[in-house]
């Protein structure tokens, strides 16, 4: 196994920020609502966009 590669990030809305992960295509989303506690919090998403993983530890690169 090797490490994430993160992408540029691609800010698509003003709550959400989307980095791939160039090696094995996770996705980390950056969430920001600055109305919740805790405002900031990230998830990770397979390429069909379902949620993997817990919330906030990213899994591990299954480079292709």
């Amino acid at each position: 196994m090797s490490n994430h590669r993160w992408s540029e990030p691609n800010r698509i809305d003003a709550n959400n920020t989307l980095r791939t992960c160039q090696n094995c295509g996770v996705i980390r989303r950056t969430r920001h609502e600055p109305d919740n506690d805790p405002p900031h919090w990230t998830e990770y998403e397979n390429a069909m966009g379902k949620r993997i993983g817990q919330i906030g530890k990213a899994p591990p690169c299954t480079s292709r």
